[in-house]
């Protein structure tokens, strides 16, 4: 591995062993050479059932592949007591969860872990994508912006949970597009402020989303199968950019009046959805 770890010569990994090394280093910066892929069935077949400690200020993936990766029994990406850590560019695919949190943040407080422009593709049974804390404040947990998440739920399991399925705002996700395939049983998995997301597939468990608010504008667009015993809440304040596929709603479901609700046919009609205000770029 070259490099200091600092910003101006960040640590430069080019192995699997080496990029853990640099990431469990506090405070670090870490660069991945472009191109860079590695495959965990070759490196580690037999997944990890114990955390990886994810201490670096900074990574940046530049496009980095981290194939296959398996955690088991409490196996997880740990994540910094540290305010303002970033990821960058990391595409994480075709990953498996059991029993588990791919990215785990419950153990700290108040201090927020943005991944931005990372790929996360997998299968969750009886875990989660991410789990934070009970406590969070004002989302300075976890923050996904400009992600793709498509993931595979069974079980007990949620994309997003939060450590005793707190009301508190610990996920934070901006201009990211999550897919969601599979069912659970799980219920109340966290509440998620959305800023400008599309959420497709299914919605397996209840959640609270809420679209951002204040200063800034805020278009998301639920176009997900709600089973009929699940419970979708949001606010009752600047919620009027947010749209549902009134078409997906089964019959039992609850789904709050905050969300504007049209037919898979208009969400479909670009002239639709610009006559009732919905930006839609041409």
């Amino acid at each position: 591995m070259t490099g200091s770890g600092t910003q101006a010569d960040p640590y430069v990994p080019s192995s699997w062993a080496e990029f853990v090394t640099a990431i469990g280093t506090a405070n670090a910066y870490v660069s991945v050479s472009e191109g860079t892929v590695w495959d965990m069935n070759e490196i580690q077949p037999t997944g990890f059932n114990s955390t990886i400690e994810w201490k670096a200020l900074r990574v940046d993936g530049n496009g980095l592949q981290i194939k296959n990766l398996y955690f088991y029994g409490g196996g997880c990406f740990k994540m910094p007591n540290s305010n303002y850590a970033a990821i960058y560019s990391i595409k994480f695919l075709n990953f498996l969860v059991e029993d588990s949190a791919f990215v785990d943040t419950s153990q700290y407080y108040n201090y927020l872990v943005p991944f931005y422009s990372c790929a996360f593709s997998g299968k969750i049974v009886n875990g989660s994508l991410s789990k934070t804390n009970s406590n969070a404040d004002n989302n300075k947990q976890i923050s996904f912006r400009q992600c793709s998440i498509n993931v595979d739920l069974s079980g007990n399991s949620a994309v997003f949970n939060a450590y005793s399925n707190s009301n508190y705002f610990s996920v934070n996700a901006q201009n990211c597009n999550i897919k969601v395939s599979g069912s659970s049983t799980r219920t109340n998995s966290c509440q998620v402020k959305l800023q400008n997301c599309l959420w497709t597939g299914d919605m397996p468990t209840d959640i609270w989303l809420q679209g951002y608010t204040n200063d800034f504008s805020s278009y998301n667009i639920i176009d997900a199968n709600i089973g009929a015993s699940r419970t979708i809440t949001g606010t009752t304040w600047a919620m009027t950019g947010n749209l549902v596929n009134s078409d997906k709603i089964a019959s039992g479901a609850t789904v709050d009046a905050a969300y504007s609700r049209v037919t898979s046919e208009q969400l479909r009609d670009a002239s639709y959805l610009n006559s009732i205000g919905f930006p839609i770029a041409t």
